[in-house]
């Protein structure tokens, strides 16, 4: 498994749903992140990591780790972001899908 690459593909991710939060109209107040799949720690760090380089301040963040069994062979990362008052702002899921090394 290719866990640097799915980490890149989490930071990734989180890159694009920020930009989707800020065109929602405002900053989130919660940022919700829940990894689901077998592999996991490495790539639910890099969202972290991300997500507190682009809201360092002001958001929370809440980091999920479901470790539940999955058909699936990929990592999935689900991403929500809320208002003060709980509204969702946005919601998206990404699937951290490892790009075989080239040799």
């Amino acid at each position: 498994m290719t866990n640097l690459l799915q980490a890149q593909g989490a930071a990734d991710a989180v890159a694009v749903f920020a930009q989707d939060v800020d065109r929602s109209g405002g900053g989130p107040d919660r940022v919700l992140a829940k990894l689901e799949g077998p592999g996991g720690m490495t790539s639910l760090c890099a969202a972290e990591a991300a997500l507190a380089a682009r809201w360092p301040t002001g958001a929370a963040r809440e980091l999920v780790w479901l470790t539940r069994a999955s058909a699936s062979e990929t990592d999935t990362l689900h991403l929500s972001a809320f208002a003060g008052d709980g509204a969702l702002l946005h919601a998206a899921s990404f699937r951290l899908v490892p790009e075989p090394v080239a040799s």
